[in-house]
């Protein structure tokens, strides 16, 4: 399965990557001999440098998501939004969709986060 650019996976990617190598820094050092001095000094400073980069991923995250525009829902359409989500959940439980179908619905009510059906 193929995420549209801009996706949620696509965002997170590199924030998770960045606290799964701040974790192993973590480890590495806590392993270490405090006695080698050397060794001790560079996996700290490897330690330190992957928590950097991983403040600067959550940062880059939080600026991402306070900037992103917020979709305007012109007011003529605003009855029917709000009447299709009153009867989404009694349409989901009444087994009329497919799974497929409940994952296109999915996709489309914020395609940027869904994987695309065509491209899957």
């Amino acid at each position: 399965m193929r995420i549209r650019s801009g996706g949620k996976r696509t965002r997170r990617e590199p924030l998770q990557r960045a606290a799964d190598e701040a974790r192993l820094a973590q480890r590495h050092y806590q392993a270490g001999d405090p006695d080698n001095r050397l060794v001790a000094a560079e996996v700290e400073r490897r330690w330190e440098g992957a928590l950097r980069a991983l403040a600067e991923a959550q940062q880059a995250q939080q600026h991402v998501q306070a900037t992103r525009p917020v979709p305007e829902v012109d007011s003529a359409f605003r009855p029917q939004w709000t009447h299709l989500g009153t009867q989404l959940p009694q349409l989901w439980a009444s087994g009329r969709l497919t799974a497929e179908q409940q994952k296109e619905r999915l996709a489309q009510l914020d395609p940027a986060e869904h994987a695309h059906p065509a491209q899957a």
